[in-house]
C-alpha cells in the first residue's frame, strides 16, 4: 500500500495544480486511477472541459503516466469489473520489473 497515494498533485503544461484520484508509483511505472462521475465528467462538461479533460490525459501519457478510468457506477456496484481491468492494465509492468524480494522477482532470478 506504500505505493498508493491518494489526491496525487501534479502540474500541468500550465504549471496549473491538478489532483490525481489516486496514483500507483511502483517501481515499474506510473498509473494515475481516475474514478469519474457521470453529473462532473459528461453531463456538465462544456466543450472547453472537455478538450482540456483530454489534452490533461494526453499531456499526463506524455509524461510517462498511464491513466486508467473507472466510473462512480462501476467503482461502486461493480467492482469486480474494476478490479480485472486494473489487472489486465497493472500486472504486464509489474511482471517485467518485479519489486525486489517479491514472489516474482524470485521467479525470475531462476529462469
Amino acid at each position: 500500500m506504500d505505493d498508493l497515494h491518494p489526491e496525487y498533485e501534479i502540474y500541468d503544461w500550465n504549471r496549473k495544480s491538478q489532483f490525481l484520484d489516486v496514483a500507483f508509483l511502483p517501481s515499474c511505472g506510473k498509473f494515475g486511477l481516475e474514478c469519474d462521475g457521470y453529473q462532473s465528467h459528461v453531463k456538465d462538461m462544456d466543450r472547453e472541459k472537455f478538450s482540456y479533460s483530454l489534452n490533461r490525459d494526453t499531456f499526463l501519457s506524455g509524461m510517462g503516466w498511464r491513466i486508467i478510468h473507472f466510473s462512480f457506477d462501476d467503482v461502486q456496484n461493480r467492482p469486480e469489473i474494476c478490479r480485472m481491468l486494473l489487472q489486465m492494465v497493472i500486472t504486464p509492468a509489474l511482471l517485467r520489473n518485479p519489486r525486489p524480494g517479491s514472489l516474482s522477482h524470485r521467479w525470475n532470478k531462476r529462469s
